[in-house]
């Protein structure tokens, strides 16, 4: 190596370094000049300070213990700091390009809520015939539709960019505007009961786990999460699959000023891993006539009182007994049977007209539009409630001592399931007596489908997932009351009433004048005696009857059924 001039290690060195066998963190050879050749044709090095040509020779170099780390020839990016800015911005030409057979310019746009630009285009002429431009020409407008549209505007970035930035939508604060706008939409609106089901989903589910994240960032990743949990908690396909459309439905509930959404989707199932929703795996109790028969004869049940922690032993009372007699017997919705008013049956209590329904104290619209209809009833159950009804003329057919609505809840789990219990069934809802009244005319009769499909009142679904043909349209069943009296006749009942079951005139109000009072025996007191269950009372001191807040109650006894 002494022998060689140094222009010949300089040579050498940077040859080494070339092909990766040499690389010293403080190497005393500089770059190579500016006037080197690399090779000539024979691969042989030529340096202007040496006249010799010059074959490279390899050497080994002494082991170094210093380590360099190699940084590439082209730095990477370094991260931008900050977010977007309109003083960094100059303007944009936009890029004409072909598409199809138009001339389109392609330029960024911001969009609310999200980070990065879209691309957008537009039209600026054909490519041939009439309208066509020339390059000048097609650059000046392209620029005119760039400027038109206001994406290079301070106006429109203020509007777009900054405030959206300030009001950061989380998906919770969505939420509340979603449901506001569904409780008061006049296109389709939804049942009190459904905004229910959601509120609990929202409450125990989607809040805790998207509640907190931008709108910007509930997508297919997020909503795989959310699945993945609702799984491992142990919920049902069905229910898994309403909460994900709730979720759907709140990204989609945000858009502009033209109806656009703001954050469009392409929800990927598959990625998801939706549960598929098996309808044979789906719980659908129903009841046979046999447990009907049970359940309208049994005359007293033990129930639990949880508040005061005892068990309490009742008499099936007339109402609860009539109520699940009328249901098995017409298929009623159960909110369907307790929204029933006086008026709206019929004077021989064979025809039932149903427009309402009672929830949670209030009334509302049937579920579908089918469901608004008449039920007819066969004459053994037209007879009970007649004697049930007996002298009122308004108010609802089941109702509490003071005329309020019977709640769902109370009568399923202080009366329906203790029944159920003692009979050895397991515990269900009321729909199992409409389920058995469909699977009874449907197998057990030879009732023509047009009168039983009017009589349960199913929505209308879509042709290739009911059947439903146009035959099934045109048929006006509705309009024949004959035939569906007819039909109500000769259907049956398919379970056994209870013996000697009359049902007493409930709760007929009489006004009646006081004279034995303790107030004095001159005063005379106008109040309302309410008939009640069959029970004895007896009376209070000085002959007066007992007082129960505001009312004054007759319990005097009746007559023995």
């Amino acid at each position: 190596m002494a022998a060689k001039c140094s222009c010949r290690l300089q040579a050498f060195a940077h040859l080494q370094a070339s092909q990766g066998k040499y690389h010293g963190a403080h190497s005393t050879y500089g770059p190579l000049p500016n006037n080197t050749k690399r090779r000539d044709s024979d691969g042989v090095l030529f340096f202007p300070d040496c006249p010799e040509k010059t074959t490279p020779t390899t050497a080994p170099l002494p082991p170094s213990t210093n380590h360099a780390t190699i940084w590439p020839a082209t730095p990477e990016k370094p991260a931008r700091i900050g977010r977007k800015s309109m003083s960094r911005r100059s303007g944009q030409n936009g890029s004409i390009q072909k598409d199809g057979k138009w001339y389109v310019v392609r330029y960024w746009k911001d969009v609310p809520g999200q980070e990065k630009r879209v691309r957008v285009r537009a039209k600026i002429c054909p490519i041939s015939g009439p309208g066509k431009l020339s390059v000048s020409e097609r650059e000046r407008k392209a620029k005119e539709i760039i400027a038109a549209s206001g994406v290079d505007t301070k106006e429109y970035f203020d509007r777009v960019v900054t405030q959206s930035k300030a009001t950061v939508v989380t998906f919770r604060q969505q939420v509340e505007t979603w449901l506001a706008g569904m409780r008061n939409r006049r296109s389709k609106p939804v049942a009190p009961s459904t905004l229910s089901g959601w509120e609990s989903g929202l409450k125990n589910w989607l809040n805790p786990n998207l509640g907190d994240l931008p709108l910007e960032a509930v997508d297919n990743l997020a909503l795989k999460k959310l699945v993945n949990k609702m799984v491992e908690g142990g919920l049902s396909a069905s229910t898994i699959c309403n909460y994900a459309d709730v979720v759907k439905m709140v990204v989609a509930s945000v858009i502009n000023e033209k109806g656009d959404e703001v954050y469009p989707r392409k929800w990927n199932d598959a990625f998801i891993n939706m549960p598929v929703i098996n309808p044979r795996k789906q719980r659908t109790p129903s009841f046979t006539g046999d447990v009907v028969s049970g359940i309208v004869a049994a005359r007293e049940y033990t129930y639990r009182d949880t508040k005061r922690n005892v068990d309490v032993k009742c008499e099936l009372r007339d109402e609860h007994r009539m109520l699940f007699i009328l249901s098995a017997a017409s298929g009623l919705r159960f909110g369907e049977a307790l929204g029933i008013e006086i008026p709206h049956v019929s004077a021989d209590g064979s025809c039932i007209h149903i427009c309402q329904k009672a929830w949670r104290g209030q009334m509302h619209d049937t579920k579908t539009r089918n469901g608004e209809r008449e039920i007819d009833l066969h004459p053994s159950v037209a007879n009970l409630l007649q004697e049930f009804i007996g002298e009122r003329k308004s108010g609802l057919l089941f109702c509490t001592r003071t005329g309020r609505q019977l709640h769902q809840s109370n009568i399923l789990r202080r009366v329906l399931h203790p029944i159920l219990e003692e009979l050895g069934q397991p515990k269900c809802g009321a729909h199992a007596f409409r389920r058995f009244r469909n699977t009874y005319l449907r197998n057990y009769t030879s009732t023509p489908p047009g009168v039983y499909r009017f009589w349960m009142g199913h929505a209308s679904g879509k042709p290739e997932r009911t059947g439903e043909t146009m035959s099934d349209r045109y048929d006006k069943a509705e309009h024949e009351r004959a035939l569906r009296k007819e039909w109500a006749e000769r259907a049956g009942l398919g379970f056994k009433l209870p013996r000697g079951f009359k049902p007493v005139q409930n709760r007929k109000l009489v006004q009646l004048r006081q004279q034995n009072c303790r107030f004095g025996p001159t005063t005379k007191l106008s109040f309302w005696t309410e008939w009640t269950e069959n029970r004895n009372f007896g009376t209070a001191r000085n002959g007066c009857k007992p007082m129960i807040g505001w009312w004054l109650l007759d319990y005097s006894p009746v007559a023995q059924r």
